[in-house]
């Protein structure tokens, strides 16, 4: 043993002697902590290497002994003053990382670990383990003092994650030790609601008889999940939630650390290419496309990695590329690794993710290489939806040639046009009406994109809107088609009885009412005699009319470009598929404006 002590330090002397600082040996000490090797360890730390020492991850000597599960280094660090509540960059401490080696735990508890210490996101050590269904950890967790009802910042505690994962003896073990069925996370689910979207049948029968109100949680859920786009929503709403612990060995360790030699090194000497891990449950090439490291996926392409296995949460590589805006992995994986383009993760293709997350040349190279481009979200919004949510011109005009479908209607029955308006992009407007998109389609609550552009205000919008559809009208009439006309239009009611008109009054857009009042007017003097009405339009000046409301006391239209804002917690499930932009909140607050002061009269035309 002598002897080697002496072989070590000399190897270790020559590896830092070019350096007259300590940051060889800082980075050897790293290095000899992964590597498992306490003698090493000892002898770096005898020769000035700081043993709190952090990498560009935030990460010490200690966190890599931890995770690697190397007992005797652990011991040696601590032994020598090792922080056992340093914090990575994420606020992760050594005792996270014990989530793959139970063996360690007892040992940094007895140096003062907190055993419910909570990283960025509020996880502990406890919430990872079960997440990961590591019974073994999780015994030792809740023996050495671990909070069974500690939460994270979602209000996700350690049995909604085995109920996540349908482990029934965890599922016991927390509940005896005090778990409580009722908690709820922050869309308001209890465990139940976890176990019943994840479908695990025997934990559903054991929660159902201990959650309050279990019997009428699972027969509602057992509703909702008839839905197939409603079961892809709140599965996608789970997996939000259900991030588990970012502790990695093997080939994915390996990929963390930028490696490439080393990852060829453990390819060459058999390593399985397509294992999953059995923490995280990702493969080397999702973990590297989540990572975005596009020279190891082209490696692991090269290697004959599996391209369209998924992680445990359902995404394949390609998913991962697309959402993240990686065009040259994208490009990698279609073509190098002939991935299945239309695969599906909670109902989005890695085109529609890409849609979402307005990466236009990644929606473009896609469709280009044979997405569908009628594929739809579990909203039941498509590419060219989206594309007029963030206003890509360019990308509209692209899936129009291509073939989309200008008139197709989301779940609430709103269409690209609807959206265009709803996101104020008037020259995207303007190309849809060239298109010949439809103005008059109402979506399901009645309104058509006029009533939105009354709502809104925009002035441009609503003449465009309004001067198209009687160009229509007038071209139909030389050709002897039919169309419908202007008038229609203007006269349109959503389901709350209203006009565009009436809209543009309520919510004191006096621009906007002004045009359609004399649009209207225009209407009922022409000779054309197919129109006929009592209605009195009071005159052109408008200050004698009761003022409409202020506009700034109106309720936003709900554009919903934000992930968070697709989710439908238990306070909102009611609203159903569809994001419909007049939400029950700005319907309720035009219902008011109506009550509070009456219409004036030349807004009550009435319905042909």
């Amino acid at each position: 043993m002598g002897g080697y002590h002496s072989i070590v330090k000399l190897l270790l002397s020559i590896v830092t002697q070019s350096q007259s600082d300590n940051l060889q040996q800082n980075k050897a000490l790293i290095l000899a902590a992964e590597a498992g090797s306490p003698v090493a360890v000892q002898i770096l730390l005898e020769e000035g290497a700081d043993v709190d020492y952090k990498d560009t991850e935030g990460s010490t000597a200690l966190h890599w002994a931890v995770a690697e599960g190397h007992v005797e280094t652990s011991r040696v660090l601590l032994s020598n003053g090792a922080d056992p509540s340093s914090e990575d960059n994420y606020n992760n401490t050594p005792m996270h990382w014990t989530v793959a080696n139970c063996s360690i735990s007892r040992l940094l508890a007895d140096y003062g670990a907190d055993v419910n210490a909570k990283n960025n996101v509020g996880q502990s050590t406890l919430l990872w383990s079960a997440l990961a269904g590591r019974m073994d950890v999780v015994e030792i967790l809740i023996e050495l003092g671990a909070d069974v009802n500690q939460g994270d910042n979602n209000g996700f505690t350690a049995l909604h994650a085995a109920a996540f994962t349908g482990h029934e003896p965890m599922t016991h073990l927390l509940l005896r030790t005090g778990a409580d069925a009722n908690s709820l996370d922050i869309d308001g689910w209890t465990a139940l609601h976890v176990a019943e979207v994840k479908r695990r049948v025997n934990v559903i029968e054991l929660l159902t008889n201990i959650t309050s109100q279990g019997h009428d949680i699972h027969t509602r859920m057992e509703q909702r999940l008839t839905s197939h786009n409603m079961h892809a929503l709140m599965k996608e709403m789970l997996d939000r939630k259900a991030v588990g612990s970012s502790v990695v060995n093997g080939l994915l360790a390996v990929i963390n650390s930028g490696h490439d030699l080393r990852l060829l090194a453990l390819l060459e000497s058999g390593a399985d290419i397509d294992a999953e891990d059995h923490v995280g449950g990702a493969t080397a090439l999702t973990h590297a496309a989540w990572f975005g490291k596009e020279k190891t996926v082209r490696l692991l392409l090269d290697w004959g990695a599996n391209v369209d296995l998924r992680d445990r949460n359902g995404r394949t590589a390609l998913h991962w590329a697309a959402q993240s805006g990686y065009a040259d992995m994208v490009a990698d994986l279609v073509e190098r690794g002939r991935a299945t383009i239309d695969a599906t993760v909670f109902g989005w293709t890695a085109m529609l993710l890409a849609s979402r997350t307005w990466e236009p040349f990644i929606v473009s190279y896609l469709i280009g290489h044979g997405a569908s481009i009628a594929a739809s979200d579990f909203h039941g919004r498509t590419a060219l939806h989206w594309s007029c949510i963030h206003g890509d011109k360019a990308l509209v005009k692209e899936l129009l040639d291509y073939g989309a479908d200008i008139n197709a209607r989301d779940y609430s029955g709103q269409t690209a046009l609807h959206w265009a308006v709803a996101c104020n992009w008037a020259p995207i407007v303007k190309m849809l009406l060239r298109r010949y998109a439809e103005t008059g389609m109402q979506a399901d609550d009645g309104t058509t994109p006029l009533h939105v552009g009354a709502y809104t205000g925009q002035l441009d919008v609503v003449t465009l809107l309004v001067r198209e559809q009687e160009r229509r009208r007038r071209r139909a009439k030389v050709e002897k088609a039919k169309v419908a006309r202007s008038d229609f239009l203007l006269t349109t009611r959503d389901k709350s009885g209203f006009t565009a008109l009436d809209i543009a009054y309520l919510a004191g857009n006096l621009p906007v009412e002004e045009f359609l009042r004399n649009q209207q007017a225009g209407i009922l003097s022409c000779t054309e005699g197919d129109y006929s009405s009592s209605y009195d339009i009071l005159g052109s000046s408008r200050q004698t009319q009761q003022q409409g409301a202020s506009p700034g006391l109106r309720p936003s239209l709900q554009l919903y470009k934000n992930v968070e804002d697709d989710y439908l917690g238990e306070d909102r499930i009611v609203d159903g598929l569809g994001r419909a932009l007049f939400n029950q909140e700005i319907r309720q607050w035009l219902l008011l404006q109506k009550a509070n002061r009456a219409l004036p009269l030349h807004l009550d035309l009435p319905l042909r």
